[in-house]
């Protein structure tokens, strides 16, 4: 049995099916019991598949949504899956903002609000919401959109990069910021991983290209591109709205536990009053736009998240129900035994699965791994029968009514999992291209294999055919 045959079990489970026909149905709550380890992703893959509109996960904290988005990541393939982060670099903590995280934020909202969009996927937990983001419309005004092809008037792109808070330097390293050299600009969006190079030839778009602004090499060609100030600090507290008023009416709203999340906005509001109170008047912060307001008209409150998530259909797949349900739907699985490297339990709950006809399935992203129980079972001498998966979930469980039980090799040699959220824009390799941004001809400067030298600016040489840009040490 492969993977598709038991996403197929999952597609064909009765319950399944009484779910899409309840969300088929003019705004239906449900109430998913008794779900264990990943399941809830693997019902989410199914329910979205089966489905042409948006779904939002809210999860209960930053680790567990980050632990589901890669969890559905594993189970979705070709589709890009977006982390809806807070913009802080702790939670609450207003006068620090993460960069990274206002960058996947904006690439969210960019994509959501999109109108050529129809089925996103968005994970996001209680501090994430307790912000709030640019009108649709404000937002579709402040875009400068960019096709290969057709003309763009440089002076005009300047005054408008400028206008939206980007600062123009000599390379990009960071969000933010835009550089012009003859006819290549290279601006670096908030609503993108990768900074763009525009190739001009007169006032004609030659071609437009992602590249990585460390090793300055291209990632792909594309055709056509809109670049988005930054939606946390750029826009006023009228232009804001809550993340639930940009969503489109086609939108699935998914809950893991309504009591925490009112509980972790309740002390975020705390937390943001106290912040504000203390940094107000500090000049260093004059520049962070979220410590002039007062909190409770500049952020989220409960009963606006509340009210907000209201206006959908909602699925909560927790053990707590806060809404009252039209249908709760009884899952009755159980969590992966731990196992601590004991093989000789894990054979014999192989082999006590195998004889209650429940099928096995092992899930390990090395293919190493899978090649290491087999030899660990002949060594064994176990006759066992189990399914190798190469892709990685976090927790495994077992659903004795569709038959089936998962396991994942981290659980099983008790191995620490660690999750993979993109971080887009990095300080430390930001830094790399910063200090070379700061270099002056005549600077002294030490290349790693041939010892001293004096910094004498940049050249363009041709590589394999390209021209790159070069620093020139003598």
């Amino acid at each position: 049995m492969n993977f598709d045959e038991l996403l197929a079990k999952f597609k064909e489970d009765a319950r399944t099916k009484k779910i899409l026909a309840q969300l088929a149905e003019t705004k239906q709550n449900l109430h998913l019991q008794g779900l264990s380890g990943s399941a809830g992703a693997f019902i989410a893959e199914t329910i979205f598949r089966k489905t042409n509109f948006n779904h939002i996960f809210i999860l209960e904290d930053a680790i567990s949504a980050a632990y589901f988005h890669n969890d559905l990541s594993a189970l979705i393939d070709n589709k890009e899956i977006f982390f809806f982060p807070d913009s802080f670099k702790k939670s609450g903590q207003i006068h620090e903002l993460n960069a990274g995280n206002i960058q996947l934020r904006t690439e969210a909202i960019n994509r959501i609000t999109n109108p050529s969009t129809k089925a996103e996927l968005i994970v996001t937990y209680p501090e994430a919401l307790f912000e709030k983001v640019v009108k649709k419309q404000v937002l579709n005004k402040n875009v400068l959109k960019v096709e290969v092809k057709e003309k763009l008037d440089v002076d005009f792109a300047i005054e408008l990069l400028v206008e939206y808070g980007f600062d123009r330097t000599d390379f990009v390293f960071e969000p933010g910021q835009f550089s012009v050299r003859g006819d290549i600009v290279d601006v670096f969006s908030f609503a993108n991983e990768y900074p763009y190079r525009i190739e001009l030839l007169d006032d004609q778009v030659e071609s437009i290209r992602l590249f990585d602004p460390v090793s300055q090499l291209s990632q792909k060609k594309i055709e056509k591109i809109s670049i988005v100030p930054n939606v946390q600090t750029h826009f006023t507290l009228e232009e804001k709205t809550s993340f639930f008023n940009i969503l489109p009416p086609k939108t699935c709203v998914w809950t893991k536990d309504i009591f925490y999340l009112i509980e972790v906005l309740d002390n975020n509001m705390d937390t943001a009053i106290s912040i504000q109170e203390r940094y107000a008047k500090d000049l260093a912060f004059a520049d962070n736009p979220l410590l002039k307001e007062d909190p409770r008209l500049s952020f989220e409150k409960p009963a606006d998240v509340l009210f907000g998530i209201e206006q959908f259909p909602i699925i909560e797949f927790g053990e707590k129900k806060y809404y009252s349900a039209s249908e709760t739907i009884a899952y009755e699985q159980t969590s992966q035994k731990v196992f601590n490297k004991n093989f000789d339990l894990l054979i014999q709950d192989l082999k006590s699965n195998e004889k209650n006809k429940i099928t096995n399935f092992i899930f390990a992203e090395n293919p190493k791994q899978i090649e290491r129980f087999y030899h660990i079972f002949e060594d064994l001498k176990a006759a066992v029968t189990f399914f190798p998966i190469p892709k990685s979930i976090h927790i495994g469980f077992t659903d004795a009514s569709l038959g089936l039980a998962i396991y994942t090799d981290h659980q099983i040699f008790n191995r620490y999992h660690k999750y993979k959220i993109r971080q887009g824009y990095s300080k430390d390799k930001a830094l790399i291209i910063k200090t070379l941004n700061e270099l002056q001809p005549g600077d002294f400067v030490t290349h790693i294999d041939h010892g001293v030298g004096k910094y004498s600016g940049l050249e363009k040489i041709e590589v394999a055919g390209k021209l790159q840009e070069m620093v020139r040490i003598i």
